[in-house]
């Protein structure tokens, strides 16, 4: 997901800016991408600081 977002980006970019008359615009839309994904994962994903990694992991999804 993250290669194609880089790929696509750009031309995104570009043609956001020409629909909606700047480039402060279209770069403040496509920043709300990443901040929403920060959210996301402060919001859903685990806290691990002090964890050990046997305890973040659960059993049997190590590696063999």
């Amino acid at each position: 997901m993250g290669r194609v977002a880089t790929i696509i980006a750009p031309g995104a970019g570009g043609m956001m800016t020409a629909s909606l008359g700047g480039i402060g615009d279209a770069l403040s839309i496509m920043a709300m991408g990443s901040v929403t994904g920060v959210i996301l994962v402060m919001l859903f994903l685990p806290e691990t600081t002090n964890r050990e990694i046997q305890d973040c992991v659960a059993a049997g999804a190590g590696p063999p």
